[in-house]
């Protein structure tokens, strides 16, 4: 027994639509979210970037929590430079595990390195506690005010 051609272009094009929408709204919500964390940014003196254009996922994979993370990724950079420091605060997300027992984990982390060394590690990483990621934020910019 066949679908007649009419209904199989029908669900074709309803599965489309759908996929379709799903892509707008997703994007729609990046888009908010990289909005308020540029405004964020701008109003601590801070420059922002949605992506990892510093490499600092290849840099910060030996001092995250957990031993032997895989697939880290950095997301919503900010950074700054003062006069002999440079600052970076960024969501790092990352899975440890085995094959069959993987989770994905992410953290809000702050790192400084001295201006004009460029190194291939950080000494310090220190991570925000729990709440929702621009708290976390917010409790690591006061990291960076005392320092």
């Amino acid at each position: 027994m066949s679908i007649p051609l009419v209904n199989s272009w029908s669900i074709l094009t309803a599965v489309t639509l759908l996929l379709l929408t799903i892509r707008f709204v997703d994007r729609w919500f990046d888009r908010r979210i990289q909005r308020t964390f540029s405004e964020w940014a701008r109003q601590n003196r801070f420059r922002y970037n949605p992506i990892d254009r510093f490499h600092l996922a290849t840099r910060i994979r030996e001092r995250l929590p957990h031993p032997g993370a895989a697939d880290v990724m950095v997301r919503d950079v900010m950074y700054r430079t003062d006069q002999q420091k440079h600052f970076y605060l960024f969501t790092a997300y990352y899975r440890t595990g085995t094959i069959c027992g993987q989770k994905w984990f992410f953290l809000v982390a702050v790192v400084q390195e001295t201006k004009g060394r460029s190194c291939d590690r950080f000494d310090d990483l220190r991570v925000a506690d729990t709440g929702s990621r621009l708290s976390r934020y917010e409790s690591l910019l006061k990291v960076v005010e005392n320092q």
